[in-house]
């Protein structure tokens, strides 16, 4: 991640008050006295600093939620448990590849049950009886 993406990811997360608390103390020792002094800023600050996007691991996101006693947080995704992908099967077809080409094309006319060829595949010789059929499915 670049600074410049940080700093643009910072501004969307936008700007937030927040209160800055500085306390001191001074003794005086002409007089046997103590001063305490104590002051309260407000500065407004960015909610997430581009700092922080640069830091940010692989897998790792940072977000605002609403309504919650943390309004920030920084956490990374779990790792999904998925099963290993079943391998594919070749197709059961020894013949000649024009004959799995008419195959394969008489299957699929009889999923759709349109016109154009169609007829009986004889799986003992591998060859495919063809009829005419017109757009009606009417043999001619």
């Amino acid at each position: 991640a670049s600074s410049k993406t940080a700093e643009i990811l910072s501004k969307q997360f936008g700007k937030a008050d927040k209160v800055y608390i500085t306390s001191n103390e001074g003794r005086n020792t002409r007089k046997f006295g103590k001063t305490f002094g104590r002051s309260e800023t407000i500065q407004e600050r960015d909610v997430i600093k581009p700092s922080e996007f640069l830091n940010l691991q692989v897998g790792e996101f940072a977000g605002l939620a609403v309504e919650s006693n943390k309004p920030t947080f920084r956490t990374r995704f779990k790792q999904a448990q998925r099963p290993q992908p079943a391998e594919l099967k070749k197709p059961d077809f020894s013949g000649s590849v024009s004959d799995y080409y008419k195959r394969v094309r008489y299957d699929i006319n009889k999923m759709l049950e349109i016109g154009g060829t169609a007829g009986e595949y004889d799986r003992d010789t591998m060859k495919l009886n063809e009829t005419k059929r017109n757009f009606f499915g009417v043999e001619y």
